[in-house]
């Protein structure tokens, strides 16, 4: 077995873990405190991915002052109870140790504070698993994903023309890895779907974490 690239790029919510039960809860938290009706399951699932910000102008129907005190209530249970409430997907930990074991350099692309992730991953115990984290910065408003998934690849310090693939479950990911310049495998067990992948052209896509190993690896 061995790699079919150099390095391999993990989006973190719907990809290495499902947040969603975190984020959901923040978000009927905030919306709570202002003052404002709660959502359905399906624009709910629309958060995981976007920047915060834009989620609940879109879906909210906000203006800029209230969507940013919408993301400063939603941070103050982010931070102390929402960070917590996810799981890892299954097969997700298995697969980083073989790409490590085969040599490649492993690293997170998130539009979550990069604080954040550092956190989350220390606390599961699978820091030893990633070599590079990237996320956005702390106010939540410069998360443009091709940014952040460039900035994870100026810290690889990967050669000139190193391999580079990014795994994630939203458009967002597709974009952000095609301005990078670099392939993305969409996954389906996060919160995108089969018409979403093929509409933004991802290059490979994924049902399950085997199918994905089958796309890292030869």
């Amino acid at each position: 077995m061995s790699l079919n690239f150099d390095a391999v790029i993990f989006d973190f919510d719907g990809t290495v873990a499902d947040t969603g039960r975190g984020i959901f809860n923040c978000i009927r938290y905030a919306l709570e405190k202002n003052g404002l009706p709660t959502l359905g399951e399906a624009s709910l699932r629309t958060f995981v991915g976007p920047p915060l910000h834009d989620s609940f102008k879109r879906e909210c129907g906000v203006d800029d002052e209230m969507s940013t005190k919408l993301v400063a209530s939603y941070r103050e249970r982010y931070s102390v109870k929402g960070i917590y409430e996810f799981d890892l997907y299954d097969g997700i930990v298995d697969l980083l140790k073989n790409i490590q074991a085969q040599g490649g350099v492993t690293g997170i692309a998130s539009s979550k504070p990069e604080d954040f992730i550092n956190i989350i991953v220390n606390d599961t115990g699978i820091s030893d698993y990633f070599d590079f984290t990237a996320g956005s910065d702390p106010r939540y408003i410069e998360s443009d994903k091709t940014t952040i998934v460039k900035t994870c690849i100026a810290k690889m310090n990967l050669g000139e023309n190193a391999k580079v693939l990014m795994v994630g479950d939203r458009l967002y990911d597709i974009v952000g890895a095609h301005n990078a310049g670099i392939p993305c495998a969409a996954v389906l067990f996060g919160y995108g779907s089969q018409e979403e992948f093929e509409e933004y052209k991802a290059d490979y896509i994924a049902k399950d974490t085997e199918e994905l190993k089958n796309i890292i690896f030869n």
